[in-house]
């Protein structure tokens, strides 16, 4: 897309995801976390990955609609290559080595899952969409009584897919139109205090259904309403895109100084987890900080902001890219595309 037609609004909301993954799973690894950094990241939580699935599917229609499986295999070949990194990071740099192909709790999951969001989508292409729907949210909220879990990453995948196959449907021109109105901005804002302080007021009964908002395991295993659990996952449905539909409205549509962070987020979602190991690692990063407590936060923020700059770097994408795209430079793009 050239420069001047290009659609800076989802430039804005990449950067703002991509920066919530990061500084999410930077307070995962808190040692002693305060109570506003366990309710920032539960709000985190409750809403990043679903808006970042759904931006995936609102820009997957063309590689979907031209049944590119090239684009499926350098998924897998990323979900491998994550895996590979995080280990050798973990061994290097935290004596730690746990090395599980086929199940994933970690970081690579999304890739994994985003390969098998793209194949259901192909397939499904053809049946319409009121129909579909439906019955793919359904499936999701249904998808917790399964003892799947973490295996291939199956768990996840079907309880994440309504939001990538929402996108997907979604017509951006549309969607802009919606989130431009300002009514619908009062109200965003509304949407997003409104969370916050819920989360924050009601954190003992918040933290109870954590599980909800991550999808690492069953509902046997993380509700303790078992048999509503279907109810509790299409609340959390329902919350998780409003909140995100919040934060698409609110985000500036111009160009900002950081949008261009915002363009290739595979970078940053790739190389930030062995970057956060490392620092936390060579940088004694909880000791570092313990005699900030009262604005340790804003430490991390800043921190999370340097990893974001830093995998970022031409310097960086440019060497990177040769192992992240090693598929495109061997294979012919119409061996991989079903005509």
């Amino acid at each position: 897309m050239e420069n001047d037609k290009r659609i800076y609004k989802w430039d804005n909301v990449k950067l703002f995801l991509i920066f919530l993954v990061i500084f999410g799973h930077i307070l995962d690894r808190e040692a002693s976390p305060s109570r506003l950094m366990e309710t920032i990241n539960f709000w985190i939580y409750s809403f990043h990955m679903p808006a970042f699935i759904f931006v995936s599917g609102l820009f997957s229609k063309h590689a979907i609609k031209q049944r590119k499986y090239l684009r499926l295999l350098s998924f897998v070949w990323l979900y491998l290559l994550a895996k590979l990194l995080i280990t050798l990071a973990n061994f290097a740099f935290a004596n730690k080595m746990n090395f599980d192909l086929l199940n994933e709790t970690g970081v690579p999951w999304y890739l994994l899952s985003l390969a098998s969001f793209y194949l259901i989508t192909i397939f499904l292409q053809r049946i319409q969409p009121k129909i579909m729907l439906p019955i793919i949210v359904v499936i999701g909220c249904a998808s917790g009584y399964l003892p799947v879990e973490d295996f291939l990453s199956l768990g996840r995948t079907l309880g994440f897919f309504p939001f990538f196959y929402c996108g997907y449907l979604m017509d951006i021109q549309k969607l802009q139109t919606f989130l431009d109105h300002r009514k619908v901005k009062w109200a965003a804002i509304g949407v997003i205090l409104s969370s916050f302080l819920f989360v924050n007021s009601q954190w003992s009964l918040a933290t109870k259904f954590w599980g909800f908002l991550t999808g690492w395991a069953s509902y046997a295993e993380i509700s303790p309403a078992f048999e509503y659990s279907s109810f509790i996952q299409l609340f959390f449905y329902v919350a998780a895109a409003l909140v995100s539909l919040s934060w698409f409205a609110l985000l500036p549509k111009r160009k900002l100084p950081l949008s261009a962070l915002g363009k290739d987020t595979l970078y940053p979602y790739l190389l930030h987890m062995p970057l956060i190991i490392l620092l936390e690692s060579g940088l004694q990063l909880d000791t570092l900080f313990k005699e900030w407590f009262t604005f340790r936060i804003l430490a991390l923020f800043f921190l999370a902001l340097f990893i974001l700059a830093i995998t970022n770097m031409p310097v960086v994408k440019r060497g990177a890219d040769y192992l992240f795209n090693p598929i495109s430079y061997v294979l012919p793009k119409q061996w991989l595309k079903v005509k």
